[in-house]
């Protein structure tokens, strides 16, 4: 009867469990690690619709000389986002060019939280 269950193929359940035990262990760190990847993608994607949203509204307002100068307020009911673009002259020792400083900040609608700042310069003729 000893040698028939010792040529029994098979595991027993201490086995199991002790499999089941260390898999486990190996699942929390690599699903924190999936997780934590996710968060920073999703965070990447927010930076990216910002830097965009920045640069776009920069070169409309470099560009477009019928925007006057002063502060601009453009809402973005889509995106939950509103984007500041303010336009002053610079006062330069140099008066051969007029340039005009363009600061522009992208902020959530509710105003609370700064989200992109830019600043740049344009020529007025």
């Amino acid at each position: 009867m000893e040698k028939k269950m010792d040529q029994e193929k098979g595991m027993t359940l201490i086995e199991v469990i002790i499999a089941l035990c260390i898999m486990g262990i190996l699942f929390v760190p690599i699903s924190s690690m999936f997780l934590s990847t996710v968060k920073l993608l999703q965070e990447a994607k927010q930076l990216m619709i910002y830097s965009h949203l920045s640069q776009q509204y920069m070169e409309r307002s470099k560009y477009d000389l019928y925007v006057g100068t002063g502060l601009h307020i453009y809402d973005i009911e889509a995106l939950q986002l509103r984007v500041e673009v303010s336009i002053e002259p610079l006062e330069r020792a140099n008066n051969d060019a007029r340039l005009e400083k363009i600061q522009l900040i992208v902020k959530d609608i509710d105003d609370t939280h700064e989200l992109s700042r830019m600043v740049g310069l344009r020529r007025r003729n």
